[in-house]
């Protein structure tokens, strides 16, 4: 019963999100399996021309570092934050899950 009270939600999005930026590491685009940098690829794509959705993305490139989110209920990495950038200015990310364990896209910011 306690499981599901909001104030039990809220500490545990709290402690995942805790969580989740200590174990985050970065990864040359190369080290990235290629399923999440397809999605991450295929996103960018679909939202390159929604100024209201991704300001800004016309010229946008997939950046060259890629950081790692471990989850503690998930092995090995459980997302991959594919930096946007226009030129060398970032302009945004892509969150993409690593498994079935969460939507593939989960975020992305313009």
């Amino acid at each position: 019963m306690f499981a599901r009270t909001p104030l039990f939600a809220l500490g545990f999005l709290l402690w995942l999100s805790t969580a989740l930026q200590a174990a985050t590491v970065s990864v040359p685009l190369e080290e990235v399996p290629i399923d999440a940098h397809r999605l991450a690829a295929r996103c960018l794509e679909e939202r390159r021309f929604e100024e209201n959705v991704t300001p800004g993305w016309r010229e946008a490139v997939l950046g060259r570092e890629v950081y790692v989110f471990h989850r503690p209920d998930v092995q090995g990495a459980a997302y991959f934050e594919f930096p946007v950038q226009v030129g060398d200015r970032p302009a945004g990310f892509i969150l993409v899950s690593a498994g079935r364990h969460d939507f593939p896209i989960l975020k992305l910011h313009g």
